[in-house]
């Protein structure tokens, strides 16, 4: 069971100035977050909700969802 680890906001939106788009958290932070975090940030973030570990190693491994960029010719 993936639990709560503690200063989600914090390391939210550390994980945001950094860089980070993508941010899996237990079920119970994805709540907290989405009430507490800046829309600004939450629009940039996406927050995967993983209850066990194996949910958590499903969802690291899984392809990314964004759109390759093309050099400009």
């Amino acid at each position: 069971e993936v639990r709560p680890a503690g200063q989600a906001r914090e390391r939210a939106l550390a994980a945001h100035r950094a860089g980070m788009r993508t941010l899996l958290v237990s079920p119970a932070e994805s709540t907290l977050l989405e009430e507490t975090l800046p829309d600004e940030v939450l629009a940039k973030l996406r927050l995967i909700p993983v209850e066990t570990l194996e949910a958590a190693v499903r969802a690291a491994l899984q392809p990314s969802r964004r759109k390759p960029t093309t050099a400009a010719a």
